[in-house]
């Protein structure tokens, strides 16, 4: 009769184990899915935040860039390839 209270504990124990992994592992799981939704909401802000600011040069472009403009005023109407690959070398190091 003791082995087979030994295999009744044993599995009693067993089995809250898996309740407590599965408690745990739930957890997590809604943490790791705030932080992705987090995540989510700031790559979103960046993007429209990018979209922003290329609307708001394409503006000026479409008007031949006048002289009253913020891209006119901070000369950066001339687009060349050394800025770009200035830029891209940065990015690198």
């Amino acid at each position: 009769m003791s082995a087979l209270a030994d295999v009744f504990l044993s599995l009693m124990f067993t089995s809250f184990g898996c309740i407590n992994y599965v408690r745990l592992r739930r957890q997590f799981l809604s943490v790791a899915g705030m932080f992705m939704r987090i995540f989510n909401l700031i790559c979103m802000m960046l993007l429209l935040g990018h979209w922003n600011g290329c609307l708001q040069f394409l503006v000026p472009m479409l008007q031949d860039f006048p002289p009253d403009t913020w891209v006119a005023i901070n000369n950066l109407q001339v687009s060349s390839t050394t800025h770009f690959i200035q830029f891209s070398t940065i990015l690198n190091y």
